[in-house]
């Protein structure tokens, strides 16, 4: 009886964890097929267009396309104490993962 309790509580929990990470698993508002639909950020391939707003996660290596400059928190990844202009007087349209949009 006991082994029969404890394996159905551990299943429960099992079930209920699993619940709790797809409902945290992060979305990415995503152009395809000429309409933007949030998707989960694993569901992204090469040619997508992300749509971001201040305060993203950017959730691949992207190129910028168009729109306002933004600013990119990139202190996770490169230590840099403050947000860097994207695209860059320099032309440089590339944000990496990991980063945070702070504004744009």
């Amino acid at each position: 009886i006991n082994v029969t309790i404890g394996f159905y509580e551990e299943f429960e929990a099992l079930k209920k964890v699993e619940g709790i990470k797809s409902a945290l698993a992060p979305m990415t508002t995503v152009k395809r097929d000429g309409e933007f639909n949030k998707l989960p950020t694993s569901a992204l391939v090469p040619g997508d267009v992300i749509y971001l707003r201040g305060g993203d996660s950017i959730p691949a290596d992207i190129d910028y396309l168009d729109g306002d400059t933004m600013s990119v928190d990139t202190a996770a990844l490169t230590g840099e104490p403050f947000p860097r202009k994207v695209p860059n007087s320099k032309g440089n349209r590339r944000t990496l993962a990991g980063c945070m949009t702070v504004s744009g």
